[in-house]
């Protein structure tokens, strides 16, 4: 029960609950040890705390949940400890791959603070953004907070407050999980909320569609179908469409009676339902797609725009899901040997992508790719989109993202080279000189970046550019806090040394700006999604790659 308009009394037992800075208190239990403070926060004492001078904890309203009366009598037979060396209570299907990703000895699970110190047998797993030691927990801690989680939706559903879900997304760094962690709070999920029943009115209709629903029927069909979506999403990701299609067509069997019974009675269909029947019938056809039944997802498909254009005949397709229907379409027509009709359907979703999404999107540039793919002959125009987008997705997304490779490669099989290649054979990376003391008269001139070399026991101290000022041929050697980088300039990042750092070694980036005052780059690379940092001159190299030389001669 939420508690930001309850006064608790003393002793109420609560769960603490959204916490930041001390991220490793949530999930904990506690009892309320003080009256509401001046400041509107609690005094919570917290169980389990074996530093007395940090037992008791001023939290705000909203960090504390009430116990129900189930996990009270949970607590008092002690259950809602993970016994030392028990079993999880979810058994794990997590790979063994993954178990190898398991944190270190001495690292504990943020929900229940428990590891393998304690005697813990579950292995701790971390398939989201954290880095560090953040993040890490037990996938059975994960499921029972999730779960845990209901009744404060539904409260905050009636105040039409918005949530994190602790189904799909971690609860520190709030980004979505994937891989074995996603898959099994996914099917945990499934299991919860499989055999819940879906009340329907004597016209076949969900009950929870029509307008005098209440809340909690509302979140009843709203739970079922995250559950089948999330699952369903799980299987697509590893390819298991056959498994993901059952889900998909109960998910579909949810919206489809209520627009069906508004088109009979000529009832107008609102933009909410028209929205997400498109996207669950682009779901269906993807699946059925991949699944080799063309037939059946062109009918989903071009259903899921008829219904996007019910009212809205002109703008109705101008949508994300009108966008994904007609994407999908295009390339049934490719599959069945019809180029043209699918280079015309890519054409139109270029543009409302672009509108809708931005030319810097994944969305965007993967649209233009089929269209240049599905295009008949490589005219001028076609030549100069495909060298201005592979650029593009060289800068966002980064040399060894698949959809960069596919367009280097669909710019080789014409025979061009990209304006990167052209502009690299050109000129190489430039930057200007500053902050020489011996010779002066350089600082502000441009120079050209020919390489960069360092000494073969790789002291970052020996980095050194190889640079022409102007024409002249001489090369002058310079250290990388001497010679500022330009804008959009690309680069290799090379020699971070911290845990979070090491991963990017060896990443191509590109400089957004450079901070005087801080003396670091702002620089911007694809990893997993965009991410931009800040980056020392010398783990940021410039130029035609980098080579090892003995160390005498780097001096």
């Amino acid at each position: 029960m939420a508690t930001a308009d309850v006064s608790l009394p003393l002793r109420t037992r609560v769960r603490i609950q959204g916490l930041k800075s001390s991220a490793q208190l949530n999930g904990a239990t506690g009892s309320v040890a003080t009256e509401r403070l001046a400041n509107g926060r609690y005094g919570v004492d917290v169980d389990g705390t074996s530093d007395t001078s940090k037992k008791r904890v001023a939290l705000k309203p909203v960090n504390i949940v009430m116990l129900r009366a189930d996990e009270l009598e949970r607590l008092k037979q002690g259950s809602n400890m993970k016994p030392k060396g028990a079993s999880p209570k979810h058994p794990s299907k997590v790979s063994a791959a993954a178990k190898t990703r398991k944190a270190s000895g001495d690292t504990t699970c943020w929900i229940c603070l428990e590891g393998a110190a304690d005697g813990c047998n579950e292995p701790l797993m971390r398939d989201c953004a954290c880095r560090g030691s953040a993040g890490y927990a037990h996938v059975s801690c994960l499921i029972e907070a999730a779960t845990l989680q209901d009744e404060q939706l539904r409260q905050r559903a009636r105040t039409g407050e918005t949530w994190q879900d602790k189904w799909e997304c971690c609860g520190i760094c709030l980004q979505r999980f994937y891989g074995d962690v996603n898959h099994e709070l996914a099917m945990a999920r499934y299991n919860l909320y499989k055999d819940h029943p879906i009340p329907l009115d004597e016209n076949g209709i969900p009950i929870a569609s029509s307008p005098d629903a209440t809340e909690d029927v509302k979140n009843d069909v709203r739970e079922k179908e995250g559950a089948y979506s999330h699952l369903a999403s799980a299987y697509m990701s590893d390819g298991n469409f056959e498994l993901a299609l059952p889900l998909l067509e109960t998910n579909f069997s949810l919206v489809k009676p209520q627009v069906e019974y508004c088109e009979r009675r000529g009832q107008p269909i609102s933009s909410d339902a028209r929205e997400i029947y498109a996207e669950k019938a682009h779901s269906l056809g993807l699946c059925k797609i991949k699944l080799g039944r063309s037939d059946e997802a062109m009918m989903h498909l071009e259903r899921g725009l008829q219904v996007l254009e019910a009212g809205q005949p002109e703008t109705g397709r101008e949508t994300a899901e009108g966008s994904a229907c007609l994407f999908d379409i295009a390339q049934i027509h490719a599959m069945g040997g019809n180029p043209k009709k699918a280079n015309e359907i890519l054409g139109e979703v270029m543009k409302i992508r672009e509108k809708v999404f931005g030319k810097d999107s994944k969305e965007y540039l993967r649209t233009v790719f089929n269209w240049l793919g599905t295009s008949i002959g490589h005219t001028k125009k076609t030549i100069a989109v495909a060298r201005e987008n592979a650029d593009r997705c060289f800068r966002l997304l980064g040399p060894d993202d698949p959809l960069t490779k596919q367009f280097r490669q669909l710019l080789d099989m014409i025979g061009v080279a990209s304006n990167d290649d052209e502009r690299n054979n050109e000129d190489s990376s430039c930057g200007t000189i500053k902050g020489l003391t011996r010779r002066m008269d350089l600082n502000g001139k441009r120079v050209q970046i020919a390489g960069s070399r360092i000494s073969d026991d790789l002291d970052l101290t020996t980095l050194r550019y190889e640079t022409r000022i102007g024409g002249e041929k001489n090369i002058l050697s310079l250290k990388p806090t001497n010679v500022i980088l330009d804008e959009n300039t690309q680069a290799q990042i090379f020699g971070l040394a911290s845990e979070g750092g090491r991963k990017y070694n060896k990443k191509r980036c590109v400089i957004v700006s450079y901070n005087e005052e801080k003396a670091r780059y702002q620089v911007r690379l694809f990893h997993g999604k965009t991410v931009q940092f800040m980056l020392k001159p010398e783990n940021c190299v410039a130029g035609c790659g980098l080579k090892i030389v003995k160390k005498e001669e780097t001096n």
